[in-house]
């Protein structure tokens, strides 16, 4: 009883603070469906909590809790300096927990650490701590939404909210004691920040960005890694469409800023985290490809080669990650209830897809995507992303869990795009209406002055 109740009460809190900002920065729409997705955020944590004990016997998150309270009673009971031990656990330093922690050193014990701290705050209780764990991602996701409706017209903020704050699966696997919570509670803050770099606001851009950075670089540090290429896409093709020549190698000082912001970042994460070096990621797909099929289960596929340890040799089946990624779980693959609701999203992710290309030539959506960093961001990170979740998994049930970081991008291009299509049925309006998107809708006027539709 003690555990709902705490977790009443933080939903009660979050749900005032959210009411109180919301009427500030949102209008009456926003408001309505922010509030469901808070709502969702807030029921699918109990909803993991009851499927994981019941369902699935078992999980990750009971592995955190049990060994996070642990750690929280012996901070409780300890000497002095209890708690700094965790927060070296935490920033995966070598620390001296008087109690057995998996993983310590790694990420694994990093979410031990975050369970302990939350623990202590929520006097143990499992429900209160995912509670906690769904609010601040949900946070995330709102932080998400916010910076991407600054930068695109008003006629899609309505998909754009749809798409980072209201997909199922994202909502259901970010909202529990994982480790996708702790990194979708971290994106959203590092797109606002990146955001506000690529606009040369340095200072509030290093803070907002250092604070989506530190939770993800601890948690799930190979979604740097394809956010940092995209990110200097991001950065260049901003450059780019602010100028009057639109062409990729108009500007070479740019193009060799943004391969160096790319390189460079990529270089300084593989120093960081040597796993994710990029002469060590052939490694370490090879490594999971051959784990995944050993230990197989009702829901395993098959995809890269293990013998292939070289990044260049698995890129080879890139294709097929992309496949796997974007459009798997397929209908005919559903095996039990939690993937046939995956297969329900992907299928009508891949019609809306299927709409988007029957209807424009592929040439015209590369220049409807071309004329927007935002876009360009999307589809870059989308790509980046998905062929490593593709090459790393070889599961139906964890690929959705894996992918939540890329679903809010993947799913925003394919809206946008989708949009784009249907209200702009002529070439000619297509046009049109395209180069305005990557504009707020205060700077939205057509060359008559009149705002464009």
């Amino acid at each position: 009883m003690r555990d709902q109740l705490i977790a009443m009460l933080l939903v009660l809190i979050g749900g005032v603070a959210l009411a109180v900002v919301s009427r500030t920065i949102m209008r009456r729409w926003e408001r309505t469906l922010v509030m469901l997705s808070f709502v969702a955020h807030v029921g699918a944590a109990q909803a993991q909590i009851w499927i994981t004990r019941n369902v699935f016997g078992g999980g990750d998150m009971f592995m955190y809790q049990l060994e996070g309270v642990a750690v929280a009673n012996a901070v409780r009971e300890g000497a002095d300096g209890m708690l700094l031990e965790v927060f070296k656990l935490l920033f995966q330093q070598e620390s001296w927990i008087p109690v057995h922690v998996t993983g310590a050193g790694n990420s694994t014990g990093s979410m031990t650490a975050v369970t302990a701290l939350l623990s202590l705050l929520t006097y143990n209780s499992l429900a209160a701590t995912c509670t906690a764990v769904a609010i601040l991602s949900f946070v995330g996701k709102l932080v998400l939404y916010v910076a991407l409706r600054d930068s695109l017209h008003e006629d899609v903020h309505q998909r754009i909210l749809i798409a980072c704050l209201l997909i199922p699966s994202v909502v259901y696997w970010s909202s529990g004691l994982l480790k996708e919570s702790i990194a979708m509670a971290g994106l959203g803050w590092l797109v606002a920040g990146t955001q506000e770099l690529v606009r040369s606001q340095w200072v509030r851009g290093v803070v907002l960005a250092t604070v989506g950075i530190v939770p993800i670089a601890f948690i799930k540090p190979y979604v740097l890694l394809a956010f940092s290429v995209s990110a200097a896409v991001w950065y260049y093709w901003n450059r780019v469409t602010s100028r009057k020549r639109r062409n990729i190698l108009s500007q070479p000082l740019r193009v060799v800023i943004g391969l160096g912001l790319g390189v460079g970042a990529v270089a300084v994460l593989g120093q960081l985290f040597p796993r994710f070096a990029f002469d060590s990621l052939g490694e370490q797909l090879a490594l999971q490809q051959e784990i995944s099929q050993t230990v197989r289960g009702g829901s395993t596929y098959e995809l890269g080669d293990p013998t292939r340890t070289t990044t260049l040799g698995q890129l080879a089946f890139a294709p097929q990650a992309i496949v796997a990624s974007f459009f798997r779980p397929f209908l005919w693959e559903a095996s039990n209830l939690q993937i046939l609701i995956n297969s329900l999203e992907t299928t009508t992710l891949t019609a809306l897809l299927v709409r988007v290309l029957w209807k424009e030539r592929l040439m015209r959506l590369w220049s409807c995507v071309r004329a927007s960093p935002i876009l360009m961001f999307f589809l870059v990170f989308s790509i980046t992303f998905g062929v490593a979740i593709g090459l790393g998994t070889a599961n139906l049930g964890t690929l959705s869990r894996y992918r939540v970081p890329l679903m809010p991008f993947y799913t925003g291009l394919i809206l946008v795009l989708d949009h784009v299509v249907m209200k702009g049925r002529s070439p000619a309006k297509a046009r049109r209406i395209v180069p305005w998107l990557n504009q707020p809708v205060a700077e939205l006027k057509s060359p008559k002055g009149t705002t464009v539709e």
